[in-house]
């Protein structure tokens, strides 16, 4: 019998040993909490300006419209981008021209057009092009480019009956308390 009461006794120790390493265990789980934070300093509104030169020889908002251009290798669009709030900002620009065959079918059509890159205020990188310079309150970019170039003779041949667009994505971080050029400025958009 003594036997017995002290095997009650043991098992009775190991379950309040146990209850209690589990309580803890448990405790210390629930207890730990992964917080992601999100601050935001001032707004950033910016405004994408896409114009053209008309007939006359004046620049005047792009229309999107159908242009047949194999007759012509290269189309008038300027691209530049207006800060419109009250902060300053670093602004960068993707580029990607979309292309879409006679069938349909969706392609990647960078490699048929070039444009000619202002290089002396645009810097690019990594798929962007950055303005070199803070876009400040209420001003305007210099233009990113102005013209459109195709290799007509490789469109007529792949995209026959297809079509192109342009896809222009621009992005702003705040300069404030930021590093000291576009380049190299922190928080850009993933």
């Amino acid at each position: 019998m003594k036997t017995n009461k002290k095997q009650i006794r043991i098992l009775f120790l190991l379950a309040v040993l146990l209850f209690t390493t589990v309580s803890f265990s448990s405790a210390y789980r629930n207890r730990q909490k992964t917080i992601e934070n999100h601050i935001v300093f001032g707004d950033l509104e910016l405004k994408l300006i896409e114009n053209t030169i008309d007939d006359s020889g004046k620049e005047v908002p792009y229309i999107e419209t159908e242009e047949n251009i194999s007759k012509q290798d290269s189309v008038s669009r300027i691209v530049k981008v207006e800060n419109v709030c009250d902060n300053d900002m670093y602004v960068r620009i993707a580029l990607n021209m979309i292309a879409e065959k006679g069938d349909k079918e969706k392609v990647d059509g960078n490699d048929y057009v070039s444009y000619d890159i202002n290089e002396n205020d645009w810097k690019y990188k990594d798929g962007y092009y950055y303005y070199r310079y803070v876009l400040k309150q209420r001003e305007t970019t210099e233009n990113l480019f102005e013209n459109i170039y195709f290799d007509v003779d490789s469109i007529s041949q792949d995209l026959s009956g297809g079509q192109l667009k342009l896809d222009v994505k621009v992005q702003a971080v705040q300069s404030k308390n930021n590093t000291d050029n576009a380049l190299s400025a922190q928080g850009w958009p993933q």
